[in-house]
């Protein structure tokens, strides 16, 4: 598998932020884009467990423009530590390929 040409548009941190500005509140962990659509990979313990207060949102933050993206439909492993969601509007994305398929979710 070939390796990203644009690693900060593939890699990205995921963090709690206020939702009418860009402060960040806390850094929980990076994932990676594993689809056009916004999907993503991370780890599990980055995201179980995360308590919003109402001004905050979980967003993922594309570092090469510093766009940020809110997170949503997150599916964690019951057995293992890993965890999927999507980034909601992601756009100039690098996809990272894992696999010659698409994995079930």
């Amino acid at each position: 598998m070939p390796f990203p040409t644009r690693p900060f548009q593939a890699i990205f941190p995921i963090v709690v932020g206020v939702t009418d500005s860009h402060l960040l509140r806390r850094f929980l962990g990076t994932g990676f884009f594993i689809s056009d659509e916004g999907r993503f990979l991370t780890a599990k313990h980055c995201l179980e467990g995360v308590v919003l207060k109402a001004d905050e949102e979980l967003a993922a933050v594309t570092v090469g423009d510093l766009a940020r993206y809110p997170i949503s439909d997150i599916q964690v492993s019951e057995q293992f530590d890993i965890a999927a969601g999507r980034a909601v509007g992601a756009t100039d994305i690098e996809v990272l390929k894992i696999s010659t398929e698409s994995s079930p979710l």
